[in-house]
């Protein structure tokens, strides 16, 4: 039971930290990507810009990068004035984007994948993740946040590189995804359950973990499927003994 627990804590770790430089890794991508102010030649020098309608080149990454990224961390700027709900804003602030990720890597990879088992998964975190954000806006409304509903450029380039995959191998890098991220966001959703002071945060991360064991069925056949290891999607249960 120690193994377990042990291990459970180190996945909880690990996506704690992961989640972290999630959060640095977007901030330093909205600063990065600022388009930079660029200096004037004269005025006979000057060329007429193609009217193309859509922004080109360096502009047309700025432009990407601005929307969403600039929303989260003018949100996260915020959350940081206040500290006594800082923990609880920054949860659903974090979960409204990994929901909106995992929706739309799911989305591509059921389109792309042939094999049925993994094809069945994808569909079902679809449909699921999309739930757990429509039941969080009404915790964002609450603790005035605002869901991230567009996937950030840096999630968009992992897309692109997992999609260009062998098939089989996209097959099951995925499900590995889909397994680690499930089994830590578990362990999350079950100590933010207990960590929040808002009675509707709680009932929103209890909910969640059921839904999410659920998609454990899934998991199960999609990780055979792809010749991946059986594993339990029930965190190891913890002792007071045990976090000594």
């Amino acid at each position: 039971m120690k193994d377990r627990s042990f291990a459970t804590r180190a996945i909880c770790t690990v996506f704690a930290t992961t989640l972290g430089v999630s959060l640095l890794s977007a901030t330093a991508w909205s600063e990065d990507t600022r388009t930079p102010p660029v200096a004037q030649p004269p005025a006979k020098a000057q060329q007429p810009a193609p009217q193309t309608g859509k922004p080109v080149g360096a502009d047309a990454v700025a432009n990407d990068t601005r929307s969403d990224d600039s929303s989260f961390l003018s949100q996260l700027k915020q959350i940081g004035n206040d500290p006594t709900k800082a923990n609880d804003r920054m949860f659903v602030l974090g979960a409204s984007m990994y929901n909106t990720k995992d929706v739309e890597t799911a989305r591509l990879v059921s389109e792309k994948t042939s094999n049925p088992e993994v094809k069945r998964l994808a569909q079902g975190i679809v449909t699921g993740h999309q739930e757990f954000n429509e039941k969080l806006a009404e915790v964002a409304r609450e603790l005035d946040v605002t869901l991230i509903t567009e996937v950030s450029p840096m999630d968009r380039a992992h897309n692109k590189v997992l999609l260009s995959l062998p098939p089989e191998q996209l097959d099951q890098v995925y499900v590995s995804s889909v397994r680690a991220s499930h089994m830590a966001g578990i362990c999350m959703l079950q100590d933010q359950a207990v960590i929040s002071e808002n009675s509707a945060l709680k009932t929103y991360a209890t909910g969640a973990v059921t839904a999410m064991k659920k998609h454990g069925e899934l998991i199960a056949a999609a990780s055979k499927s792809v010749g991946l290891p059986a594993m339990t999607m029930e965190p190891a249960a913890r002792s007071v003994s045990d976090s000594r």
